[in-house]
Formats: structure tokens, C-alpha cells, sequence
């Protein structure tokens, strides 16, 4: 029997994390499936924990990862293709001489096999491969997707695979993300949460993230389980909520940031990122047409890894973590772009402090409030920046086309939004209300 050693995943890791996988979907002109396969292969042989599969310890109540350390695991992953005649609809991908486009997201199944799992209890049941890989070949393109479970992986530990993939089929070297039995995110985590509190929630803004923190994550119950049904229901069918993407391109992004960055540098607000700019954008633009809303809560991912890595460098290449943030922009169509992308801003840097940690613990880790706070007129827009990941730095032997995401199962009662690079622009996915795309497609002109 070979060799296995155990790797325990952290509360953080499994704060709702642990009953859904994620998709990473990619467009292009063709690959080369058995070089992939084979480039594939040699990434599990060579990263273990990829080979692994996911238990239940009793012992320490958590799920963990079963490594073998040793033999042939070409079996550990689960690589489908499938094909069609047809070509593959222009609404799917982007015309690389546009600036700005709505794109229409393809259905999933042309990324991922339906027998992918989707929990960790799922993936331990079927003993399925951490790692799968779906390739569909049409006349025109050729759709690739990558699966693994988000309870694992986050957009930085994605991007690890992806970057080793290409790494690999470019016969080039990489280093192999280290793992220990000893899981360095909970010690982390549990050292800042057990340090003295140093800051003293006083100010407003504080106070508003963590009340809206609150309200934006419960208690899984009964109740708080058919009023999200009710309003997932609401979404799609009433308000018929759509899986599209904006893509903003050419000298629409390059104007766009010049305008915003050089609002921020003049006010004298400080710095903004490119991401910063393209939340403000999203939210603004998308509820352009809903001039009475009082006020949006502007929910987001913010990896917290820099604060981390301080203590504990190896928190660099760890394959995941995040922290949710959540802050109220009040009178939205009276607030500037670069006002709100201020906002947002300040919101990040306040999650990247150890007070915000333990206050996070406090309401979601502890209190186990990880379920999706739905309500009528509580109207929150989530965010997740995935340019961290750099999914686009994948390399199939041609030019990606267009780069899709997908949780699996999704059943939030508001929108989800990343934010990932393609090219020289950036796309903006989610599933939004529809009178919210074509306010977007009006702002935009098209």
C-alpha cells in the first residue's frame, strides 16, 4: 500500500466553501487534447495534494485531503471530451477587434462533465479526482474547463494549476506548491484571532461593514432557507435574471481608468486599482436606470493573504483563502465613479487588518453565519476579483477568445460579479437582472 500523509483544510476554508466547485471555462481556436491530457498528468504526478482525495477526519473533525506520496496517479484525474459539428454562437466569445461587447454565457456542460461532483461530501463519497478537465471541440472553436472544489482552491490556487498546466506543456520548469499535515491558514488565522485587539470599533464606517457583514450572512434555518428559495426564485423568474458579460476593451478601459485613477490622484483620496475603477463601473452603470435606490451594498472578496504572510510566508502560495466585505454606498446615482471606487477601496483595506479578522471570526466562523442573508429591499451586489488568479496567463497553443466562470450549485438570491483579465481588456461576468444589462448596453452605447 502506498504511502499517504493527511492534510487538513481550515474552518476558513470551509465557510459554505465546501458545498459547491467552481469552473473555469476558456474559448479558443483549437488545443492539442492529448498534449493537455498528458501536460495534465505530469502536473498531479509532480503536485500531489492535486492527486489526493478529499476524506472526512473524525478524529479532527474536518475535511481533509488524502496525498499519496508515492505511484503512478494518472488515474486521479478526470479528463472528458465530447464534440460538435456545429460552430460555436458568436454571442459566447469576443471579436478581438471590438472595444467594448455583452457576451451571453455558453452552458456549462461545454466545460464540465455532469458527473463532476460539486460538494467535498460529493467528492468523497464517488472517491472522485480532485481535478477534472472537459474539452469540447466545435468547427470554428474549442472550449476548455477546469473544475476543482472551492473548498480546496480559490482563485490563487487556480491560477497555481493553470499556471503549472502551461508551464508544462511548454516543457518549461515550475516550482511544485509545498503542503504539511499542519494546516498554515488555521494557524494563521486562529494567531491574529488570539493576539490583543488593538483597535477600537469607534469609527461609522467600521461599524456599517461589520452591521452589513451581519446582514448579508445567517444562520442556516428553515426560514432563512425558503425566504432564499422565495427570492432566488424572484430573481430569476420575475426580475429574469440573465449569465452575462461585459467586456471592456481599447480605448473604452483606457479612457475609463485615465478619467477615474486621475479623479481619485487629484481629490487627493489616494490610490485605486484598475479592479477599484471596474466595481464602481459595474455597480454604477447597472443600476443607472434605478435613480430612487437609496443605497446598494457592495459585497466583496479581498484576499487577506498579504496580512497573513507576514508571520507566515508559506501563506503565499497557499491554494486558498478570502474574506468577505461588505459596505453600503449610499445614494448611488448622486456618487461619482471614483467616489465609489474610493469606497471600495477603503472597505479592502479595512478587511487586511487583524481587527477585521477576529470580528470576522466572531460573525461567521464562530457563529457559523455563512448562509446568504435573502430579504426584499436588501439589494446586495457581490464581487469577486479574480484578476489575483491571472486566469488569463493560460497557454493552449492559441489565443483565448473568452474566459468563463461558473459555481456549481449556485442558488444566491443576488449576483455574483468577477472580474477577470482577457487580453488587453478586462470581462465582467454575473448573473444580473436584465433591466440591469441593458442598462449597461445603454451606457454603453451598444
Amino acid at each position: 500500500m502506498s504511502r499517504t500523509t493527511l492534510v487538513a483544510l481550515s474552518a476558513f476554508d470551509q465557510l459554505g466553501f465546501e458545498n459547491c466547485s467552481f469552473t473555469i471555462g476558456y474559448v479558443v481556436k483549437s488545443v492539442d487534447v492529448p498534449s493537455l491530457q498528458a501536460a495534465a498528468i505530469r502536473v498531479i504526478g509532480k503536485w500531489r495534494l492535486l492527486a489526493g482525495s478529499v476524506q472526512w477526519s473524525k478524529q479532527l473533525s474536518t475535511w481533509c485531503i488524502a496525498v499519496p506520496l508515492e505511484g503512478d496517479v494518472s488515474e486521479r484525474l478526470k479528463f472528458t471530451t465530447s464534440q460538435s459539428p456545429d460552430d460555436l454562437d458568436s454571442r459566447f466569445w469576443v471579436n478581438k477587434d471590438a472595444s467594448a461587447a455583452i457576451l451571453s454565457c455558453p452552458p456549462v456542460k461545454y466545460f464540465r462533465h455532469p458527473s463532476v461532483p460539486t460538494s467535498l461530501s460529493s467528492f468523497s463519497r464517488h472517491k472522485a479526482p480532485i481535478l477534472s478537465l472537459h474539452v469540447t471541440k466545435f468547427a470554428n472553436y474549442t472550449c476548455v474547463g477546469i473544475t476543482v472544489p472551492h473548498g480546496l482552491f480559490d482563485a490563487v490556487g487556480a491560477g497555481q494549476i493553470i499556471r503549472s498546466l502551461r508551464c508544462e506543456l511548454r516543457g518549461e520548469s515550475w516550482d511544485v506548491p509545498s503542503f504539511s499535515e499542519t494546516n498554515v491558514l488555521q494557524v494563521a488565522f486562529e494567531d491574529i484571532v488570539a493576539s490583543p485587539r488593538t483597535h477600537h470599533n469607534s469609527d461609522k464606517f467600521y461599524s456599517e461593514m461589520l452591521d452589513r457583514l451581519k446582514r448579508a450572512f445567517v444562520a442556516p434555518s428553515l426560514r432563512n432557507l425558503l425566504t432564499c428559495g422565495i427570492m432566488f426564485v424572484y430573481e430569476m423568474v420575475w426580475q429574469r435574471s440573465e449569465n452575462k458579460a461585459v467586456y471592456l476593451g481599447g480605448d473604452v478601459l483606457k479612457n475609463l481608468i485615465e478619467v477615474v485613477k486621475g479623479e481619485v490622484e487629484s481629490s487627493g483620496a489616494g490610490w485605486v486599482s484598475t479592479a477599484d475603477v471596474l466595481t464602481s463601473w459595474f455597480l454604477k452603470s447597472s443600476y443607472a436606470h434605478e435613480v430612487d435606490s437609496n443605497f446598494v451594498a457592495m459585497c466583496g472578496t479581498a484576499s487577506i493573504r498579504q496580512l497573513l504572510a507576514e508571520k507566515y510566508p508559506q501563506m503565499e502560495r497557499y491554494c486558498r483563502e478570502s474574506g468577505s466585505i461588505v459596505v453600503q454606498t449610499k445614494e448611488l446615482a448622486q456618487k461619482s465613479l471614483a467616489e465609489i471606487a474610493v469606497l471600495h477601496r477603503k472597505a479592502i483595506a479595512r478587511t487586511r487588518e487583524a481587527a477585521y479578522i477576529k470580528d470576522y471570526n466572531d460573525i461567521l466562523v464562530q457563529r457559523a453565519t455563512t448562509f446568504p442573508g435573502a430579504e426584499m429591499g436588501f439589494d446586495p451586489v457581490i464581487f469577486t476579483n479574480q484578476v489575483i488568479g491571472r486566469f488569463d496567463e493560460a497557454d493552449f497553443g492559441s489565443e483565448i477568445s473568452a474566459l468563463w466562470f461558473w459555481v456549481t450549485p449556485s442558488i444566491l438570491p443576488f449576483p455574483v460579479v468577477t472580474i477577470n483579465k482577457l487580453g488587453e481588456g478586462y470581462i465582467l461576468q454575473g448573473t444580473v437582472r436584465r433591466a440591469r444589462w441593458n442598462a449597461i448596453s445603454d451606457v454603453l452605447g451598444l
